[in-house]
């Protein structure tokens, strides 16, 4: 589940590290919960429009645009309007050659290595990135004989268009910040159910504290205590979820130091209380505790997780 900042999920295979998601959610949910991977993303929104926070700054995509998201990098998405997404994630070496040609040479290799980036969002005015991302989750889907074959092919057809537009570009982005927050952000996964202070993590981020704040909320969009608080909410419905721990160990066991203050936090979060949220959500989606949709609870979006079926290879 996204809940965990660096998902814990393998994409795919060793032998073919690519998963596909069609994802869809209402107007004001969440899509997921921040988190980075080591692949990379590709996100297709065929109806509706998101917005993607990512590197610090929010953008807006709409129906018909592509939004890359390059590996190791703090992301996270929000439905604008009722929305549906096609989102791949795979490792990037499905794009490269055994045999390296000038284009690799050009653009694959400079990809990889961070050298370029995508100038998102990419408008698909021609249709040829949608057809291409649909092709690859029916491939995902139907499992032919020779359709990781099929799959790269599209990968390379969806990368040739992004460059074809002109949004392969040099990437600018500062190394060392994010470094710093990935430091941060990965002390409060290993810690969150422990006493956690700005103070601390300004000094393993390597910040001064009174900097430390400021630079966190630009990193993430959230405030250190807000991240934090978000963080163990999100782990305590991993709980709620997938054990039948009572709400007072949950609570206490994911960091908060009274169950009242986990409550009303967790209605914060959630707009529902925790009872409810397991109750409502095991209730309507039963085991299958992988392929949560938005749901609606006394109007408020519970939750959306990617759904994995048979829309991904690994399963």
């Amino acid at each position: 589940m996204l809940a965990r900042l660096k998902e814990g999920r393998e994409h795919g295979s060793d032998l073919f590290p690519l998963d596909t998601f069609d994802q869809r959610a209402r107007a004001g949910c969440d899509i997921g919960y921040i988190h980075w991977h080591d692949e990379v993303e590709w996100v297709y929104v065929l109806e509706g429009a998101i917005d993607v926070f990512e590197d610090g700054s929010t953008r807006r995509v709409g129906a018909r645009e592509l939004f890359a998201v390059e590996p190791r990098i703090l992301h996270r998405y929000s439905a604008v309007e009722d929305c549906r997404l096609l989102v791949i994630v795979f490792d990037g070496g499905l794009l490269e050659f055994a045999q390296a040609d000038v284009a690799s040479r050009r653009y694959i290799e400079p990809y990889r290595a961070g050298t370029l980036t995508v100038r998102n969002p990419v408008r698909d005015e021609g249709g040829t990135i949608g057809a291409a991302f649909e092709e690859i989750l029916a491939d995902c889907r139907d499992l032919s004989p020779c359709f990781t074959l099929d799959v790269r092919i599209c990968l390379l057809s969806i990368f040739q268009e992004i460059i074809r537009t002109g949004s392969l570009v040099e990437n600018e982005r500062d190394r060392h910040s994010l470094a710093a927050a990935e430091q941060a952000v990965r002390y409060v996964q290993d810690h969150y159910a422990e006493q956690i202070s700005s103070a601390t993590l300004a000094q393993v981020s390597g910040y001064q504290p009174q900097y430390f704040s400021r630079f966190f909320k630009r990193a993430t969009g959230l405030t250190p205590t807000a991240f934090i608080n978000r963080y163990r909410i999100e782990r305590a419905c991993d709980e709620l979820l997938d054990t039948d721990r009572s709400i007072i160990d949950i609570g206490l066991s994911c960091g908060f130091q009274s169950t009242s203050y986990f409550i009303k936090k967790f209605k914060e979060f959630k707009e529902v209380s925790p009872q409810r949220y397991r109750k409502t959500v095991l209730g309507s989606y039963g085991a299958n505790r992988e392929h949560y949709q938005a749901i609606e609870v006394g109007g408020a979006c519970v939750d959306f997780v990617p759904s994995a079926d048979k829309n991904s290879v690994c399963a």
